[in-house]
């Protein structure tokens, strides 16, 4: 079940949540529910707001990824879910990296190489 999967302090990973909302009633209400989660915005790994903000952590919109009104399980649901596709985003960014990476090696292998044998040749 979501509800326990994010309130389980055994998990290996517990994500800390932020809440920036304008709302104090939304604001109140998300620190009820998440209170076991809460974490200032420069130590969270996940952030929840009412409206499109600009910053460095995954923001999940109360109104767009969670419908009001909701229940807690709908916003377990909703972090787990947001959770799961940022996850996959990550790796996805992860991946093309790694791809960066390889290409950057192969062109220096190459560059490398070119130079060598212009080196051999001539002597």
């Amino acid at each position: 079940m979501i509800l326990s999967n994010l309130d389980d302090a055994s998990d290996k990973k517990t994500i800390s949540i932020a809440v920036l909302c304008d709302s104090p009633l939304l604001t109140k209400a998300l620190e009820r529910m998440l209170k076991a989660r809460l974490a200032p915005l420069s130590r969270c790994d996940l952030a929840i707001g009412d409206k499109p903000l600009k910053i460095d952590k995954p923001l999940l919109i109360v109104g767009d990824h969670l419908p009001k009104p909701f229940s807690r399980e709908n916003l377990y649901a909703a972090i787990a879910r947001f959770e799961k596709l940022w996850d996959i985003k990550e790796a996805s960014v992860q991946l093309l990296g790694a791809k960066n990476i390889k290409e950057k090696i192969d062109d220096l292998t190459n560059r490398y190489a070119k130079e060598l044998l212009e080196l051999t040749s001539r002597k």
